[in-house]
């Protein structure tokens, strides 16, 4: 229990000095949704990190447990293939002199179709997005803090960190979130390599690690068992989770030069791929004890609380917390600039963003309580995301569209997602990865058709 309050202490004091350090609270539309759109490079680095890191901290330690070395390799890979291919896409929005004045994706759906509907759906999938990324964030946290401190109340620890980001976000808005993501980002950094270095060596060094986990848990990173789940799942997922991500947009126009935007999305790449390999370090080395984990998502947590000591058990939790926090903050700056921005008309869109973000941040506080499996979240919320992807790089490569294409792209959407209820539902019967990969290709096969129908119609 001291362990946990601890932490929450720490954790409370880090944000109110890196809030505090924003002198002002954000007033304007550009301070408050883009952060005046002058973000350093490094802090963006650190920030897009951070906020992509979100529950995939909890999945490193499963992957790891119950895959091995290849299993959480995989998913490392696809989380950098999903952030650079977002920097990629923000490379060619940058480079539009219209569509860079923008705050968000959806305005560039709006721009380019002019057609309502498909804006409202864009909308919806990101609301969406944003739901999904707190609820799984306050879930995970949750777990982990009941796994330490049984007799720590799961809604207390909600309530907590519910409260603490929603201040510091409606305080200062997206530069509040982008400085807190830093330095939360260079703790987790720091927590997962001191912490796998302190964890590797107290169980018999790095060798001694590797051949027992590699005894365990054979499989190679093309055997089926880890290839095709995790891995091509989740290559799926994850692009489909980072290219339907307003926040990582929001970032895009908030660092605002098109000479870095890739670089930087390809450097919080790696901070995120660092931090998942020391994590996943850290559980691959219970196979050189006798230790066995409740559940394959505490096995990072169990091997610092019994090779870390006190101190840097309490650091590690204050780590998730910050984790969690930097992609709830993230969440919840993207819903409000959405709404303010596109739905609601609004002569003081500050305001009308505030009150959506305490309106998320409530909602999302309710399904956490209900305690959803995070991998349910994930392939649940996750496939939603799939459907997007398709139009939205078809988006942003095509020099010009037209309505008809608008109509085409919308229709695709529709099957999509008569086509992932029925799969959920079981009324048709398709594996995990069948089922995400055919999500990604409906779309593709009416952007094809409308384009084909085009043509024929000349």
């Amino acid at each position: 229990m001291n362990i946990i309050l601890t932490s929450i202490g720490v954790f409370i004091l880090i944000n109110a000095i890196v809030a505090w350090s924003v002198k002002k609270p954000a007033t304007t539309k550009e301070g408050f949704f883009l952060a005046d759109r002058k973000i350093p490079m490094l802090n963006m680095a650190f920030s897009v990190s951070a906020t992509f890191l979100y529950a995939f901290g909890i999945f490193a330690s499963v992957f790891a447990y119950a895959k091995g070395w290849a299993g959480v390799t995989w998913l490392m890979i696809p989380n950098l293939i999903a952030l650079t291919a977002v920097g990629i896409i923000g490379y060619h929005l940058l480079g539009d002199d219209k569509l860079k004045k923008g705050f968000n994706f959806t305005e560039v759906m709006k721009s380019k179709y002019e057609n309502p509907t498909l804006t409202w759906f864009f909308t919806i999938v990101y609301l969406l997005a944003a739901v999904y990324a707190i609820t799984a964030n306050l879930t995970g946290l949750g777990i982990v803090a009941e796994y330490i401190a049984p007799g720590m109340n799961y809604v207390s620890i909600l309530t907590v960190m519910s409260i603490v980001v929603l201040g510091y976000t409606l305080w200062g808005g997206l530069k509040t979130s982008i400085k807190t993501d830093a330095v939360q980002m260079i703790l987790l950094l720091f927590v997962a390599i001191v912490g796998a270095i302190i964890v590797v060596t107290k169980v018999g060094g790095f060798g001694t690690v590797i051949d027992n986990w590699t005894t365990a848990k054979p499989a190679g990173l093309f055997d089926p068992s880890v290839l095709w789940i995790p891995g091509i799942l989740l290559l799926a997922l994850l692009t489909g989770s980072a290219t339907a991500s307003n926040d990582l947009y929001q970032r895009v126009y908030a660092l605002n030069d098109r000479s870095k935007v890739i670089k930087t999305f390809f450097l919080g790449g790696v901070f995120l791929i660092i931090t998942m390999a020391g994590l996943g370090l850290m559980a691959g080395s219970l196979f050189s004890t006798e230790l066995v984990p409740p559940k394959p998502h505490l096995a990072s947590t169990m091997a610092l609380q019994e090779f870390g000591g006190v101190a840097f058990l309490t650091l590690f939790v204050v780590a998730l917390m910050c984790a969690a926090a930097s992609t709830i903050d993230s969440a919840l700056n993207s819903a409000g600039s959405i709404v303010s921005n596109d739905l609601v008309k609004s002569k003081d869109p500050v305001k009308t963003g505030r009150i959506v973000i305490c309106i998320v941040m409530l909602g999302s506080f309710l399904l956490a309580w209900a305690k959803i499996d995070l991998w349910i979240l994930l392939t649940t919320f996750g496939l939603l995301r799939l459907v997007i992807i398709a139009p939205t790089l078809y988006t942003i490569i095509s020099k010009k569209v037209t309505k008809t294409d608008g109509w085409f792209i919308l229709t695709g959407i529709a099957t999509d997602i008569v086509f992932l209820v029925l799969s959920k539902s079981k009324t048709i019967t398709v594996s995990p990865v069948q089922e995400a990969y055919i999500g990604v290709l409906i779309p593709v096969m009416f952007i094809i058709g409308g384009k084909a129908y085009q043509k024929l119609k000349r």
